[in-house]
Formats: structure tokens, sequence, C-alpha cells
């Protein structure tokens, strides 16, 4: 394996931005889990949520999330699907509320919010590239 061939990239994102780039898959979610929701709260408060990671080898234009990847479409879920933040720990307010309900500043916090985002190029060989991925996941 020819590891001077690797080009990893860092960059932050909006969920606006994200919501762009990669294939929407939250259409597959039909409830968030309880991680999912503290994830959500986490943003509230200011905690740190899941580093995402994607592929940019797939085909053009194309990106393979393989990291994050409950998170972000869960977060996607919630804020195109209406569904419900059905746990909450610190915020008991929010219980049950979905995104359009959320206070203005809450909702701010979302979209305000810079979201960690690891890359590989494209042009990475294939194998390298699924080596970086079991590595990663």
């Amino acid at each position: 394996m020819d590891i001077s061939k690797l080009r990893i990239g860092e960059n932050s994102y909006s969920i606006t931005q994200i919501m762009h780039i990669i294939e929407d898959h939250s259409d597959e979610i039909t409830e968030l889990s309880l991680m999912q929701c503290f994830w959500i709260e986490n943003i509230f408060a200011g905690i740190p949520v899941p580093t995402i990671a994607w592929d940019e080898n797939e085909e053009p234009g194309s990106f393979k999330v393989f990291k994050g990847n409950e998170f972000i479409y869960g977060l996607m879920a919630f804020i195109n699907n209406g569904l419900e933040l059905t746990y909450t720990l610190f915020f008991p307010e929010f219980q049950g509320m979905k995104f359009k309900e959320l206070p203005p500043h809450i909702v701010r916090k979302i979209y305000n919010k810079n979201y960690n985002v690891f890359y590989i190029h494209p042009g990475v060989p294939k194998e390298i590239a699924e080596m970086i991925i079991f590595r990663y996941s």
C-alpha cells in the first residue's frame, strides 16, 4: 500500500452545508434513539457532538458518511421530518417537541454550530480509503 497517496482533510461545516453535501437518509429514521436525542440536546448545552467523517471517493459529487452517521442523519431527521425529541435530560421543557416548535435561540444554536468533518479526498486509492474507514469506524 502506497501511503503517500493518502489525502485526508478536515473542515467545519454548518448543518445547512452538510445537508447540501451528503445524501439524505433521514427519511429512513422514524423515531429518534436515546443517543440521537442526547446528541441533539448536547448542541443546546454546548457539549461536543460526534465527529463526522465521509469518503469523497464514491462517485463525483457523492459522499459516503462512515463516521457519525447515526448523529448526522438523526439531526437531519429531527430538522426535516418533524420527529420529536423523545428523551431529554438537561432540557425537560423540550421533551416531545419537534424542531419547528423549539424556541428561536435553540434553533439558532443548531444552525450556527460548526460540525467537525474529516474526509478522504477524491483520488485516494480504494484500498487505502477502505483501510482508513476500517481504522476510523
